[in-house]
């Protein structure tokens, strides 16, 4: 079924070609028929997308495209096969890199143009995605030392591979992104999708980081928590040890490099949960590897600022694995709870934490107003039964928060101070 569908995609890029297509149009072509060949072949969604990426890619070296071109089309025609397939956003980047370092081996080359090949390939599919530029480094080491590994590396060499994906990413990213706005502001700071602003006092100060070396710092994290998750693996450590060690790696890095607070538990959280994705973690695992990192890595901060950035780790863990809206506040609302519970707050603050970070959570995913108190009662009302509160204290609490959420709602709309009240 393989076969017959890259030989429809080769069948395209001819035809494509005869047309007067650009090269790169003879490998969208090449992807796009190689799908639809392996869709009615009854091949799953996520054997469509690696189709389709394999096809473009070799249409894409018969047309004497470079490794790089070759790997960014692959990634593309990956990409869109999987969309129509319904892929997650995590699954779409496996299938892209996976797709090229399969041809690249297939092509003859060698272990290290593999894991190039990979990494290329996961950090375009990233960037199609929308993907923040430390989310496309991790990304691309990830893929890259997965790549080497089974191109038989070593551990090291598989470290090299990933440090050196991570940079290339961050590089391309820089070379797609304007350095400064229409009117010459900075580029601002990096922040996972489910961020929150903090007033954290960061370890060094912000101003001593140079807005233009950020990204390559937060890439640095990157690969560094690639690298120790590498080594715990190569150790024998659990998935839970390698996303463990992933994450404290990449806060380490991120302090190193004089970023704050709230920047190091962004870095952990990603690495962690870049790595246990990676490990074979299903979405709940590496929501709870990210949300531990996180909190690791804040340990810093004020407990209220530590609480937000545990939680706001497990919302972007939650919507990398393609959770929606509800799941990633509900994920939010959960850490923030066990992150109040393990400071040593009572049962209705941590009830209050979980459905204000649920709302927070909410909020940045989107959601409408209604929905969004709905799923901030839902975190506050789980966190209040788990730590046992009376239900007319439920109550409170859960009122407390449809109030905050409220807020929070009417604010995102533009609403008055007086208004949100």
């Amino acid at each position: 079924a393989i076969v017959a569908a890259e030989v429809a995609g080769s069948i395209a890029a001819l035809e494509a070609s005869v047309t007067g297509a650009s090269r790169e149009q003879q490998a969208m072509a090449a992807g796009k028929a190689a799908a639809a060949a392996a869709r009615d072949l009854g091949m799953t969604a996520y054997q469509q997308a690696q189709a389709a990426g394999a096809a473009a890619m070799v249409a894409g070296l018969n047309a004497g495209l470079s490794l790089l071109k070759q790997t960014e089309t692959a990634s593309a025609a990956s990409s869109a096969a999987a969309k129509e397939s319904g892929l997650t956003a995590q699954e779409q980047v496996e299938a892209a890199s996976a797709a090229a370092a399969e041809v690249a081996a297939f092509a003859g080359l060698n272990a290290a143009a593999q894991a190039e090949a990979a990494g290329n390939a996961a950090a375009s599919a990233c960037a199609s995605l929308g993907m923040k530029p430390a989310e496309q480094a991790a990304a691309a080491g990830a893929a890259a030392a997965s790549a080497g590994k089974k191109a038989g590396m070593t551990a090291s060499e598989q470290a090299a591979a990933a440090s050196k994906a991570a940079e290339a990413a961050i590089a391309r990213s820089a070379s797609r992104t304007p350095k400064t706005t229409p009117k010459g502001t900075p580029r601002t700071s990096i922040t996972p999708r489910a961020s929150l602003s903090t007033t954290s006092t960061p370890r060094a100060s912000v101003s001593a980081v140079d807005p233009n070396n950020l990204e390559k710092n937060m890439a640095g994290a990157a690969a560094a928590g690639v690298a120790a998750a590498l080594a715990a693996a190569t150790g024998g450590g659990t998935m839970q040890q390698q996303a463990s060690a992933a994450g404290a790696a990449a806060g380490s890095s991120a302090a190193a490099s004089g970023l704050t607070v709230s920047q190091q538990a962004a870095a952990a959280g990603l690495a962690a949960a870049t790595a246990g994705a990676a490990g074979g973690m299903d979405a709940e695992q590496q929501i709870e590897a990210a949300s531990s990192a996180a909190n690791a890595a804040a340990s810093g901060a004020m407990d209220k600022d530590r609480i937000s950035l545990t939680a706001s780790a497990a919302a972007s863990a939650a919507a990398a694995a393609g959770l929606d809206a509800e799941k990633q506040a509900s994920a939010a609302g959960a850490a923030a709870a066990s992150a109040a519970g393990e400071l040593g707050f009572d049962a209705k603050e941590q009830a209050l934490a979980a459905g204000t970070a649920g709302a927070v959570a909410g909020r940045k995913a989107g959601m409408a107003v209604s929905p969004l108190i709905a799923a901030a009662n839902a975190a506050a009302s789980a966190a209040a039964v788990a730590a046992g509160m009376s239900s007319d204290d439920q109550a409170v609490a859960v009122a407390q928060v449809a109030g905050a959420a409220a807020a929070l709602g009417a604010a995102a709309s533009g609403a008055s101070t007086e208004q949100q009240a």
